[in-house]
């Protein structure tokens, strides 16, 4: 087997393999870190959820609340307010934020199914 054909075979498939692994590894230090501005909101988000799976409506409204003053137009986060709003039983609250879940997207399917349950 000629050089160049045994360095794509072997060489090339393992150098691809260590250069994808040195990325994932470091993206995944810089989020350990607490690095990047993309990181918060998608945990923050996390936290929300696990909050209203949890029964702890109050909270996840607080951090559903601060993560819709950083980008009002998030069609899932309009939509998990209004869930939460439903929950503790402000129904006027939950109709206004699955509204406006389904002015950003129409199709949404959990403003469409909720709104539908309010």
């Amino acid at each position: 087997m000629a050089i160049a054909t045994r360095l794509r075979t072997f060489a090339y498939p393992a150098m691809v393999t260590m250069l994808a692994a040195g990325i994932l590894s470091a993206t995944g230090e810089a989020r350990a870190a607490g690095g990047g501005d993309d990181d918060a909101p998608t945990s923050e988000y996390s936290l929300a959820r696990k909050a209203l799976d949890d029964g702890d409506y109050d909270i996840a409204i607080n951090k559903l609340a601060r993560l819709h003053e950083k980008d009002p137009g998030d069609a899932d986060v309009l939509n998990l307010l209004g869930y939460g709003y439903r929950k503790v039983g402000d129904f006027d609250q939950a109709r206004g934020y699955y509204l406006q879940a389904l002015t950003v997207d129409p199709k949404h399917r959990g403003a469409n199914e909720y709104i539908g349950e309010l």
